[in-house]
C-alpha cells in the first residue's frame, strides 16, 4: 500500500537527533575547545597586543585546512551511526516494516546528518565571533569565509560517507570504503610514480605533498586534494607596521573557492546516487561486506595492486634495488607474488570464508597479476617514451636549469643571451638523453670510487601551451669526457663556466644598470676570520661591485669553477674569503620585492632558496627617501690575490686591517 507519508518523516528526524544526542554534543564540545576557548586562551596570553596582533593570533588559530579534516573525520562517523539499522537484519527489517517509504528514511536520516555536522559549527563560530568581538577583533569576513568552506565540505563528505554506507553490509566496510574513496587514487598515483622515478631514468622525484595531490585527476581523493588546493587567505594581514582596523580592510578570500565549489555541487550529485542505490538495496545484504557484489571485483583489484606494489617497495628497499633492468625483472616478479596474497586476502575478507579457492577466482587473480605486471614493465622500461621527451626551443616559455650549486634561467623573448641559455639548455638535454644508458652504467660503475666526480643537473620547462616538465640526472665528469665537445660532460661545463650566463643569474640580464651604493663587508683569510667588519661608501662599492664583475668574468673564476666540481685543485695559498654585503639599486626601484623582481626577470620557476654559487640574496629590502629601493647582495666568495690587488686591498688598507702573511699565519 502507498504510504502518504511526506519525503521527510519528522519522527525519523527527531528520533535520530535525540537518539545521537552525545555524538553530536560531544563534536559541539570539542570545536568549542578547539575555537572559542582556545582562542580566548591565546588573547589572554599576550601582553599589550597591538590591532595587529590580534588579528594575526585569530588569523593563525583558524584553517580551513584542519576544519576540512576534521568534517571528513566526523562525517563517516556521523553517517554509519545514522545508518547503522542497515547492518543487522532485525533492525532493517524493523526499519523497513514502517509505513514509510524508502526515500522517506533515506532523507530524513540524511537531514540528520547534516543537522548534527553543522549546528555543532554554527554554535563554535558564534561563540568564537564572540570571543573576538571582545577584544574589539570584528573579522566578519573571515568567519563568513569559514562558515562557506565548512558548509561545502561539510555537505560534501557527508554525501560520500552516506554512499559508503548504502554500499556496504557492515560498519567495518562503510569505514573502509570511505577510507578507499578518499585515499585510494593518491595511493595507486604514489606508488607509480615511485616506480616511474626508480626505473626510467632522469623522471624527478616528486614531493609526498605533490604525490598526495595525485597529478591532474587528484579530485579522485577528495580529501588530499582538497587540503592541497583549499585554504583561507587575508590580503592585509602581513602588514610590516600595526594597522588601524577601522580604516583598513582586512579582506579574507578562499583560496581554491572554485575547486571547494565543485565538491559542494558534487556533493549534491552523490547524494542523489546514494538514494538511489538505497532504493536497490536488498534487505538480505545486511551483514555482508558489500552489498553489492558486483563491487566486489574493483576492490579486489585494488587492494593487490596497492598491497602488492607497497610490498614490493619494502622488499625492494631492503633488497637495495638500484633501478636497472635486472631488478625490474626481479620487482615485478616479487610483486605479482605479494599481489596474488593480497587478492586472495581480500576475497577471504569480502566472503568472511577461507573458502575462496575456486577456479574462477584464480583465473581472475592471474589475469589481473599479468594486465599489472605488464604495465609495470611498459613503464619499467619507458615503452611510452615519457624519459626521452624534451621539448623544442620553440614551445618552450620559461627554463630553469639547475647545475650542482647554481640556478640559470631562460625566458623567450628576453634577449640573445636567453635565448643562447635556452638552445644549449635543451643541446645538452639531447645529449643526456641520446647517451642515457652509457652515462647511467657509469654513473653506476663511479659511485664508489672516492676520485668520482659527478654533478646533479635539473631541467625545468614551462612550455606555452601550459603543461610543465621537469627532469633530473646524474652526469659523471672527466677530464677525458671534457676534453670531447659532443659529450654531456663537456657541454655542462660550457654552461657552467660562462660568466655571462653566471652573471645573469645572479643579477639579471642587463645588469650593467645596477648602481652599486654601499657595503658592509667582513674579509678573512680561507680558514681564519678577520673578526672585523668595514663600512664603505658608495664610491668604494662602485668599485669593489665593478671588480667583482671582472674578476668572474676573468679567467681565475672560470679555473674556480672547475674547482667547485673537482675538475681542478683549489689554489688556496692565494685565495681569500670575504663575508658580508654589497647594497644595490638601479633599475629594479619600484614596487615590490627586490629578490622577486630579479627573479620575475631571470624567469626562475621555483625560488625556494638561495642558489647562485657563494652568492646569495638577503630579503632585507630598503625603501629610500625617493621612492626607489635597496636591497642587499649577501657575499660569500672565495677572490684570488689578482682581485685582492685592485680596489679590495685598497678598502682593508684604509681601514687599518692588516691582511699579510704574518697575519695569516695567526689567523
Amino acid at each position: 500500500m502507498a504510504s502518504k507519508t511526506s519525503l521527510l518523516s519528522r519522527t525519523v528526524f527527531l528520533g535520530h537527533i535525540k537518539r545521537f544526542v552525545p555524538l553530536w554534543v560531544l563534536y559541539t564540545a570539542v570545536l568549542t575547545i578547539w575555537l572559542p576557548i582556545g582562542l580566548s586562551l591565546r588573547f589572554q596570553s599576550m601582553e599589550r597586543p597591538t590591532a595587529q596582533d590580534l588579528y594575526t593570533v585569530v588569523y593563525m588559530h583558524v584553517s580551513l585546512k584542519s576544519f576540512i579534516f576534521v568534517t571528513a573525520v566526523f562525517a563517516i562517523i556521523c553517517a554509519v551511526c545514522l545508518f547503522s539499522y542497515l547492518y543487522k537484519s532485525s533492525s532493517a527489517n524493523m526499519m523497513h516494516a514502517f509505513p514509510l517509504r524508502r526515500s522517506t528514511l533515506f532523507v530524513s536520516s540524511y537531514l540528520a546528518g547534516l543537522f548534527m555536522m553543522l549546528v555543532p559549527t554554527a554554535v563554535a563560530l558564534l561563540l568564537m565571533f564572540l570571543v573576538c568581538a571582545s577584544h574589539q577583533v570584528i573579522w566578519v569576513s573571515l568567519m563568513s569565509q569559514l562558515a562557506i568552506g565548512v558548509l561545502f565540505s561539510s555537505l560534501f563528505f557527508f554525501s560520500l560517507a552516506s554512499l559508503c554506507c548504502m554500499i556496504s553490509g557492515t560498519i567495518f566496510a562503510a569505514v573502509a570504503f570511505y577510507g578507499i574513496c578518499q585515499l585510494a587514487w593518491s595511493a595507486v598515483y604514489t606508488l607509480v610514480m615511485i616506480f616511474v622515478v626508480n626505473f626510467t631514468y632522469g623522471m624527478d622525484q616528486l614531493s609526498t605533498p605533490v604525490l598526495m595531490l595525485g597529478g591532474n585527476v587528484g579530485f579522485l581523493s577528495p580529501l588530499p586534494y582538497l587540503l592541497g588546493h583549499v585554504g583561507l587567505f587575508a590580503q592585509n594581514i602581513d602588514l610590516a607596521g600595526g594597522f588601524n582596523p577601522a580604516t583598513i580592510d582586512v579582506r579574507t578570500h578562499i583560496e581554491g573557492f572554485q575547486c571547494l565549489t565543485a565538491f559542494f555541487i558534487a556533493g549534491f550529485v552523490v547524494t542523489a546516487l546514494a538514494w538511489w542505490i538505497y532504493s536497490k538495496r536488498r534487505i538480505e545484504s545486511a551483514g555482508d561486506m558489500v552489498a553489492f557484489p558486483v563491487l566486489k571485483l574493483p576492490v579486489r583489484w585494488l587492494a593487490a595492486f596497492i598491497g602488492g606494489m607497497g610490498s614490493t617497495f619494502v622488499m625492494a628497499a631492503l633488497r637495495g634495488v638500484a633501478g636497472s633492468r635486472q631488478d625490474l625483472a626481479v620487482f615485478v616478479g616479487y610483486y605479482a607474488l605479494f599481489a596474488l596474497i593480497c587478492f586472495f586476502v581480500t576475497e577471504m575478507i569480502l566472503n568472511k570464508t577461507v573458502r575462496i579457492f575456486t577456479r574462477s577466482r584464480a583465473v581472475e587473480a592471474l589475469a589481473m597479476c599479468a594486465l599489472s605486471s605488464v604495465l609495470l614493465v611498459g613503464l619499467g622500461l619507458d615503452l611510452a617514451g615519457f624519459s626521452t621527451t624534451i621539448p623544442q626551443v620553440k614551445d618552450v616559455s620559461t627554463l630553469n636549469l639547475q647545475v650542482d650549486d647554481t640556478d640559470y634561467a631562460a625566458q623567450a623573448g628576453l634577449g640573445k643571451d636567453s635565448d643562447r641559455l635556452m638552445q644549449q639548455t635543451i643541446d645538452l638535454h639531447q645529449t643526456i638523453v641520446e647517451n642515457r644508458d652509457e652515462l647511467r652504467a657509469e654513473v653506476e660503475r663511479i659511485n664508489s670510487s672516492p676520485d668520482a666526480t659527478t654533478v646533479y643537473v635539473r631541467f625545468a620547462y614551462q612550455l606555452k601551451d601550459g603543461r610543465s616538465l621537469t627532469r633530473s640526472y646524474v652526469i659523471p665528469v672527466s677530464e677525458q669526457a671534457v676534453r670531447d665537445p659532443h659529450s654531456a660532460a663537456s657541454k655542462l661545463l660550457n654552461i657552467y663556466s660562462d660568466s655571462d650566463f653566471f652573471l645573469n643569474a645572479l643579477l639579471g640580464y642587463d645588469h650593467a644598470d645596477f648602481e652599486w651604493v654601499g657595503a658592509v663587508f667582513a674579509p678573512s683569510y680561507k680558514g681564519g676570520d678577520s673578526g672585523e667588519s668595514i663600512s664603505i661608501d658608495k664610491n668604494k662599492a662602485k668599485a669593489m661591485g665593478e671588480k667583482l664583475i671582472s674578476y668572474i668574468q676573468s679567467k681565475s673564476w672560470k679555473e674556480s669553477a672547475l674547482s667547485r666540481i673537482g675538475l681542478a685543485a683549489s689554489n688556496a695559498s692565494n685565495e681569500y674569503q670575504y663575508f658580508g654585503s654589497l647594497v644595490m639599486n638601479g633599475r629594479y626601484a619600484g614596487t615590490g620585492n627586490t629578490t622577486q623582481r630579479i627573479l620575475a626577470d631571470t624567469g626562475l620557476l621555483n625560488y625556494t632558496e638561495t642558489r647562485h654559487g657563494a652568492w646569495g640574496y638577503s630579503e632585507n629590502t630598503k625603501t629610500n627617501d625617493d621612492g626607489s629601493f635597496t636591497t642587499n647582495i649577501s657575499l660569500s666568495l672565495d677572490v684570488d690575490s689578482d682581485l685582492m690587488a685592485t680596489d679590495f686591498a685598497e678598502v682593508i688598507k684604509a681601514s687599518g686591517i692588516k691582511l699579510d702573511a704574518d697575519d695569516a699565519a695567526v689567523n
